[in-house]
């Protein structure tokens, strides 16, 4: 099995799974994944934007194996530049070009960047329960029915009976009433369904 070669950095799938450990408490686990079919790009992207929600996630790794194994898009300001995300201790380990002056764009040094296992986790999200679920579902869908890209007759007739219902592992889980209605948030709300689990 041959991994795919990003055009953009020398590094394959393989190399950055094998030191995701450098960004994470743990490895991202390349069993499951068809790695022959992931683009190098696309994964640090989601290392990338995890690192830097990294506070949100018990467990980081995980996240990024799931979207991973979803075929999920990350943010695509990650996906434009992920190095200037990730700390320079991963981006040497790799054998990734490094910033000017070994400083990322996000102010971080090579001194700055904590070793594996040992950030803080910070206090628990908000969303740690049922009703704050339910609250930040509710604040998703007044900010979309702020915005001029889809008429809010269909944001109502969509939406109607949706709910969030909890939080765990930085991903909101929303039900809805069927699967066209997780197709339809999902093409039509993309900023806001990155974190979102539908069932």
């Amino acid at each position: 099995m041959q991994c795919v070669q990003s055009d953009r950095y020398p590094v394959t799938v393989a190399a950055i799974l094998e030191h995701s450990d450098k960004i994470f408490p743990s490895k991202v686990v390349a069993s499951g994944l068809e790695l022959n079919r992931l683009h190098p790009d696309i994964v640090l992207a989601w290392m990338a934007q995890v690192y830097v929600g990294m506070r949100n996630f018990t467990t980081p790794a995980a996240i990024v194996y799931k979207r991973l194994k979803e075929g999920a898009t990350p943010g695509a300001e990650y996906v434009e530049d992920p190095l200037r995300y990730l700390p320079v201790k991963f981006l040497a380990a790799v054998g990734l070009p490094l910033p000017p002056d070994e400083m990322t764009s996000n102010g971080w040094t090579a001194e700055d960047v904590e070793e594996p296992g040992t950030q803080e986790t910070g206090p628990a999200p908000v969303l740690d329960n049922p009703e704050g679920a339910r609250l930040a579902w509710e604040e998703i869908k007044a900010q979309a029915a702020t915005s001029d890209s889809v008429p809010r007759v269909a944001l109502e007739t969509w939406l109607f009976g949706t709910e969030g219902v909890g939080y765990q592992d930085g991903m909101l889980t929303v039900k809805v009433r069927n699967p066209y209605t997780r197709d339809w948030i999902l093409k039509n709300l993309p900023e806001h369904s990155q974190n979102i689990v539908f069932i």
